[in-house]
């Protein structure tokens, strides 16, 4: 008797515990893609910053090394911004109206607005391969990133690239965080 009880009892709370998981799960999965990319970016630091930065070889200024790093530093830094905006808006609708959540805010929307942050990111990391603005060795940054001192194509793509990737991702998280505040 005492087993069945033991059996019964573990079962509701499986089951609550699915329920909470369903309830979490847009902020789950905005987590662990922030995770994922996070964990990304640590690994290209390792790879190819930290040799220079801890060793000082500068063997990041040669052609592929470099571009592959300017690539892939250029793709994941907007990414990551862009989940933090997700997990901000995921809030302020969790926030502002509960009763309309679930309509507003699901798992394929959230899927479908981070493949549109990687789809920009990867076309915004496209310029730099086409002599836009090339991706070449920082000493600063101990790494490859887009020289933007080339010309107007470099500052136009600078622009754009700082617009769409830093200042309106910023601009939503502080207007959701305002709202948040106020509500």
């Amino acid at each position: 008797m005492n087993g069945s009880l033991w059996i019964r009892s573990l079962y509701q709370h499986v089951h609550e515990a699915d329920l909470f998981l369903q309830v979490q799960t847009v902020n789950n999965l905005l987590l662990l893609h922030l995770g994922i990319v996070d964990s990304l970016l640590c690994a290209l630091f390792l790879i190819f910053s930290a040799p220079s930065m801890f060793r000082g070889w500068n063997w990041l200024g040669i052609g592929t090394p470099c571009n592959l790093h300017g690539f892939l530093f250029t793709l994941l830094h907007p990414v990551a911004l862009w989940t933090v905006c997700g997990l901000n808006c995921d809030r302020y609708y969790a926030i502002s109206a509960p009763l309309h959540y679930a309509a507003m805010v699901s798992p394929r929307k959230v899927a479908m607005g981070l493949g549109a942050a990687w789809l920009l990111a990867f076309i915004l990391c496209l310029p730099p391969l086409f002599i836009v603005a090339p991706y070449s060795y920082n000493p600063d940054l101990a790494g490859c990133a887009p020289d933007f001192g080339l010309g107007d194509g470099a500052i136009w793509y600078s622009a754009i690239y700082t617009v769409l990737t830093l200042l309106l991702p910023a601009a939503l998280i502080l207007g959701c965080n305002i709202k948040v505040g106020h509500v």
